[in-house]
């Protein structure tokens, strides 16, 4: 059984809601961005550390690291929340095989091209049809912007 308690798509990566709400809601103590950029971005690195209480480790990895290292995450580690920017990064570290045991969607913005799920939330058809595979394999996928309110499963949105 993997440690990674939760995978949570967040345009916004590390803020203090995640710092303080979701850690605490999934008792995480490690918190792993996967994001390309950002993995070699020392400086946004910084000022996103900044965000989380200190007992809380940040690691950035990129996809590639994602895929190798997220599966070594076992129960005798941390609870970990690893977050995505965006559902294509998510797609592509699942596709994988990297099991997330849960997938939270918790902000992405409206754009062109895509529908309001929630008041947070907006993707495309091709997004929605990727968390609908996801789900189909045996990953629960929900929305929910608040931490502390009740994840609705995808499947009520659509």
């Amino acid at each position: 059984m993997s440690g990674i308690a939760l995978g949570l798509v967040d345009n916004q990566f590390i803020h203090g809601e995640i710092g303080l709400r979701w850690c605490s809601a999934t008792d995480s103590e490690l918190v792993i961005i996967v994001d390309d950029a950002l993995s070699t971005d020392k400086l946004r690195q910084g000022l996103m550390d900044m965000q989380i209480i200190d007992t809380i480790t940040a690691r950035y990895y990129s996809i590639e690291r994602a895929i190798t290292k997220l599966p070594l995450i076992n129960q005798k580690d941390k609870n970990s929340l690893v977050i995505f920017d965006s559902i294509d990064d998510l797609v592509k570290v699942v596709e994988a095989g990297v099991d997330l045991n849960n997938i939270v969607i918790s902000s992405l913005p409206i754009k062109n091209g895509k529908k309001r799920i929630n008041h947070s939330v907006a993707l495309t058809d091709e997004e929605i049809a990727s968390l609908l595979a996801i789900e189909k394999s045996g990953t629960p996928v929900f929305i929910n912007s608040d931490p502390d309110l009740e994840p609705t499963p995808l499947d009520k949105f659509i």
